[in-house]
C-alpha cells in the first residue's frame, strides 16, 4: 500500500497534455508542446492511449541524436509561474505519463530542464508495445534556479525510432498526506429526475464524477498554507490515492466553500488541522 499524495499540476488547461486538443492537425506545435526539427515527426493516433480519446506518436529518423522530438515548456503565462506558492522557499517537481518505446526502434530518453547550471534528469524510455507507467523526480529547486522549466523526449542513440506517449501528468509540490480513519470516496451521478402527474419517474444521466473527504491533522505550517494556496486559486490538482498503484490518480479542485486548513492541534501552535473536500474534474480521465 503506498501513500496518498496531492500536488499542483502544470500545463495548460486545454487538454493538450493528453493531446485531446480539438484540432486534429499538427504540424509544428500543439499548444505549448514544441515539434522539433525536419529530423523528427509527431502526429496524434488512437491505437496507444492511455485514459483519453488520442495520443501522439513521435519518430526520429536515422543520424537524429541530440535533436527534439518534442519540448514543453514551462515557463508560459497561466502556467509554472501562476501556480508558484509564495510559501514555499524550495521546489520539487514530479513527471508521469504512460509511454513506450517501439519494441524495434531505438532507445529514448526524456531529459527535464532542471534549471541554469544545474543540469537535466535523465529518464529512459521503456522499450515495449503497450503504454506502461513513467515517473521521474526531479532534485529541489531554488525560486531564482527554476527559469524556462522544459521537458525534452529526445532520441538516445542514431537509429531511426518511434515514441508513443499519452497523459503526461507535471506537478509541483507535491505533498504526502495521512488522511483520519474517517476518510471517505464517493461516486456522484450527474442527474435529473422528473416525476410525472400519472407518477410515472424519468430519470436523465449524463456521467458521473469523483468525490473525496479528507480530514487531515498534524499539518506542518508549510503544508497548511500550500494547501489554502491550491484552494483560493482553484488549481487542478493530481490526487493519488495510492502511490503504488499508477491508475490510482484523479484529477481534482478543492472544492471547500471556506478555507479548508484553518484549526490548530491541541496542544501544538504550530500543527495544523481541517477537511479537504475534493471533487474530481471528470470521470477517470486525466486530460485537463
Amino acid at each position: 500500500m503506498g501513500d496518498f499524495t496531492l500536488g499542483c499540476l502544470l500545463g495548460q488547461y486545454d487538454g493538450a497534455q493528453s493531446f485531446d486538443v480539438a484540432s486534429k492537425a499538427l504540424t509544428t506545435l500543439v499548444n505549448s508542446w514544441i515539434k522539433f526539427g525536419p529530423q523528427s515527426s509527431a502526429y496524434f493516433q488512437s491505437s496507444a492511449v492511455h485514459s483519453s480519446g488520442q495520443g501522439i506518436r513521435c519518430e526520429a529518423y536515422s543520424n537524429a541524436t541530440g535533436q527534439a522530438l518534442l519540448s514543453y515548456d514551462h515557463a508560459t503565462a497561466n502556467d509554472l509561474y501562476a501556480r508558484w506558492s509564495p510559501d514555499v522557499t524550495t521546489h520539487a517537481i514530479r513527471y508521469q505519463g504512460w509511454v513506450y518505446a517501439d519494441a524495434n526502434s531505438g532507445v529514448a530518453v526524456v531529459l527535464a530542464d532542471e534549471g541554469p547550471g544545474v543540469g537535466f534528469l535523465v529518464k529512459y524510455i521503456p522499450q515495449g508495445t503497450q503504454l506502461s507507467p513513467y515517473l521521474a523526480q526531479t532534485h529541489i529547486y531554488s525560486f531564482t534556479s527554476l527559469v524556462g522549466q522544459n521537458i525534452y523526449v529526445v532520441p538516445g542513440v542514431t537509429n531511426s525510432m518511434a515514441v508513443y506517449w499519452d497523459d503526461v501528468l507535471t506537478t509541483i509540490d507535491p505533498i504526502t498526506l495521512y488522511p483520519e480513519w474517517s476518510f471517505t470516496e464517493q461516486a456522484r451521478l450527474i442527474q435529473a429526475r422528473h416525476r410525472t402527474l400519472g407518477g410515472r419517474e424519468h430519470v436523465y444521466t449524463w456521467g458521473k464524477y469523483f468525490a473525496y473527504e479528507v480530514p487531515l491533522r498534524f499539518l506542518s505550517t508549510s503544508h497548511a498554507a500550500l494547501i489554502n494556496w491550491w484552494w483560493s486559486n482553484q488549481f487542478h490538482l493530481l490526487f493519488t490515492l495510492d502511490t503504488s498503484d499508477s491508475e490510482s490518480n484523479f484529477i481534482v479542485r478543492i472544492a471547500n466553500d471556506r478555507q479548508p486548513i484553518g484549526g490548530r492541534v491541541k496542544p501544538y501552535v504550530d500543527l495544523w488541522q481541517g477537511v479537504l473536500q475534493l471533487e474530481s474534474v471528470h470521470d477517470a480521465r486525466l486530460s485537463f
